[in-house]
């Protein structure tokens, strides 16, 4: 299986004592909420792998939910006001807004995070202003899906700032070739680089402990297999169709579980599908759970599924593989092409008919080979997706950009 490209060679300057002080990044965000799921994980990788001041805009209502604590002097929150008709749109207060600017400006490099919003103009403007360097990092914005929604908004919104931000940026990061290269429809794009997020590589542990705990809490049978919808519970993710899907492949030992904040998919409407089709003992809905115990929960299944529509990363497949457990994707997937051919990967196709029997295969599989597939899985995660690995690609993009910028 291929290892995900370098992504630069340069190395990070040596420490030279009091004389020169450490490089000073600020990350500037949208909201960083509790129920915004990999974007939350992926940007607390960013803040913690640059130990990173933080810059966040949100509406005031979500102040007390911001996710993303930090010490005081290494936080500013810019309360906005929503512009009506424009989801994405937050206009800030201004009071706010100066804090958070002589944050930005104390700074030697901006990561930038986000796109079709207020806070990147912003962004280019002060660095542009101050002579600083930044990156952009789109998280899937970029992709000509987000384009085609709204294509007037977005087609005005290139013109009058966005191309401008693209163009100067030092970097854009993307989490996988496939992000950058369907950005790269879109946009013209200075300087693309391509760096995976990462995901906890957990040590070794109790396999049938983490089944047993996890069957227990369920109800369910202790021999019983587990499918895992991990994600949004959103149309795009496709997790109704997926039910269907489950309800037509798979037998009777086999369970599912969704688990995901409601968002355009509520529990209920998951637990109607499965009861039409025939699966509602075998179907179990966990609206939400803490981030600290999707762990216990992915190691107590046998096999992850993602049906989805669009997803230029998918943090739950990564983490699944992680885990050893093998991972099912839609084309959407574009983790799929990073990862490349591996026995730990069903590439499902659009297609629902051999989607479902590929799905039934998967079903089918001795236990023993789908462990097998699974370590194949977590050692591919442990060689390219492990947080020390993506510190070092990010230090030394910082470092080239702050070598370049001179």
């Amino acid at each position: 299986m291929p290892i995900l490209e370098p992504v630069c060679e340069a190395k990070v300057p040596p420490s030279h004592g009091d004389a020169s002080p450490a490089p000073q990044t600020c990350l500037v965000t949208g909201s960083l909420l509790p129920w915004t799921g990999g974007p939350l994980r992926s940007t607390g990788a960013f803040q913690q792998a640059l130990d990173a001041r933080l810059v966040s805009f949100l509406e005031r209502r979500d102040v007390p939910h911001h996710a993303l604590a930090l010490p005081q002097g290494r936080l500013a929150l810019v309360t906005c006001r929503r512009v009506p008709g424009a989801r994405h749109f937050l206009v800030p207060d201004f009071r706010s807004l100066e804090a958070a600017r002589r944050v930005v400006e104390s700074s030697d490099l901006v990561s930038c995070h986000s796109f079709y919003t207020f806070h990147p103009p912003w962004v280019h403007s002060v660095c542009r202003r101050n002579g600083l360097p930044y990156w952009i990092v789109p998280h899937g914005i970029l992709d000509p899906y987000v384009a085609r929604r709204n294509p007037a908004v977005k087609r005005l919104f290139m013109t009058m700032v966005g191309r401008a931000c693209l163009a100067n940026a030092a970097a854009t990061v993307f989490s996988s070739r496939n992000e950058r290269d369907k950005a790269l429809q879109t946009a013209r794009i200075a300087n693309p680089v391509v760096i995976p997020w990462p995901v906890e590589i957990p040590p070794d542990f109790d396999r049938d402990a983490a089944r047993s705990t996890l069957r227990t809490r369920l109800g369910i049978p202790p021999d019983a297999d587990l499918l895992l919808f991990l994600g949004r519970l959103h149309p795009m993710k496709r997790p109704l169709e997926t039910i269907r899907m489950f309800a037509e492949a798979m037998d009777r030992r086999w369970h599912m579980l969704l688990v995901g904040h409601p968002d355009g998919v509520s529990a209920e409407d998951c637990r109607r599908v499965a009861e039409s089709c025939g699966v509602g003992g075998r179907v179990h809905v966990v609206p939400g759970v803490d981030a600290a115990a999707v762990q216990g929960i992915v190691q107590g299944c046998d096999l992850f599924i993602s049906c989805s529509w669009r997803e230029n990363f998918n943090n739950a497949a990564a983490e699944c593989l992680a885990n050893g457990i093998p991972i099912l994707l839609s084309p959407g997937n574009d983790l799929l092409a990073d990862i490349g051919p591996s026995p730990a990967v069903g590439a499902l196709s659009d297609d629902p008919s051999a989607a479902m029997a590929s799905l039934k295969d998967w079903g089918s599989m001795a236990a023993a080979e789908r462990l097998d597939r699974g370590r194949t899985g977590r050692d591919w995660a442990a060689a390219n997706l492990s947080f020390d690995i993506f510190r070092s690609r990010l230090l030394a993009l910082r470092s080239q950009t702050l070598s370049a910028h001179g």
